[in-house]
C-alpha cells in the first residue's frame, strides 16, 4: 500500500475546538490520497504528530461526521476518506 507523506511536528491545541478541527484536517488530508486506499491508524499516525490516542479520536470524530470510514475490526481496522472528506479536504 502506498504510505502517507512524512510526520509533521504538531503545533495544534487539542484542548480547544479549533486545534481538534486542525488537528483533524490534518488527519483528512493524510487520508485522502488519490486513489484512496486503506490505511491502518499507525500508519496515519507516522504521518501527524500527536499521540496514538489522538489520532484514533480524530479518525472516530471523522467518522462521525461522514469524511472518513473503515473497514475491520481491533489491529486489523482500516481507515479511508469518502468522498466528503476528500471534497472537504481540497476546498480547505
Amino acid at each position: 500500500s502506498s504510505k502517507p507523506a512524512k510526520r509533521q511536528a504538531n503545533s495544534h491545541n487539542l484542548a480547544t475546538p479549533a486545534g481538534r478541527a486542525a488537528y483533524d484536517a490534518d488527519v483528512l488530508a493524510a487520508l485522502s490520497k488519490e486513489p484512496a486506499p486503506w490505511f491502518a491508524a499507525s500508519e496515519i499516525h507516522g504521518v501527524v504528530a500527536g499521540t496514538k490516542l489522538n489520532t484514533r479520536a480524530s479518525l472516530n470524530r471523522l467518522i462521525e461526521r461522514g469524511h472518513a470510514t473503515y473497514q475491520g475490526k481491533a489491529r486489523a481496522t482500516r481507515y479511508q476518506a469518502t468522498d466528503k472528506g476528500i471534497k472537504r479536504n481540497s476546498e480547505s
